[in-house]
């Protein structure tokens, strides 16, 4: 789960966890759809600066970029799949370095009113 601890909110009740070079590498490529209440969270050992992109990707999401503390640093909402259009080949980066990314539904950051500063929660299976 991951909730908003600013806003006292739930975000997602299901993480999946991208902690291997290989599960960040696919990230939620060729899959059809991401349930509302799923998400993806990228976790690295330090802060740095990882691009996303949405090669091979079905459907629109939201990217939300956290520090260490877990405090949000970065929002895109509503990115869009790699097309034919030169437009749409964009690599999405922090402002500045972040240890974590969640990738959400799309939506899923207007519809809970998360914005910049907001401090996230997890709880993992693993963590």
């Amino acid at each position: 789960m991951i909730r908003n601890k600013t806003k006292n909110l739930t975000l997602i009740t299901e993480i999946e966890l991208a902690d291997s070079m290989f599960l960040k590498a696919r990230g939620l490529m060729f899959r059809k759809e991401m349930d509302s209440k799923k998400g993806m969270l990228f976790t690295f050992n330090k802060q740095e600066r990882t691009g996303i992109w949405m090669l091979f990707m079905r459907f629109p999401i939201d990217l939300v970029y956290l520090d260490s503390q877990k405090r949000i640093i970065n929002i895109y909402e509503n990115i869009r799949p790699i097309g034919l259009n030169p437009g749409t080949w964009k690599v999405y980066y922090p402002e500045t370095p972040a240890k974590y990314i969640l990738e959400l539904s799309r939506g899923t950051v207007k519809q809970t009113g998360t914005e910049l500063g907001d401090i996230l929660e997890f709880e993992t299976k693993t963590a």
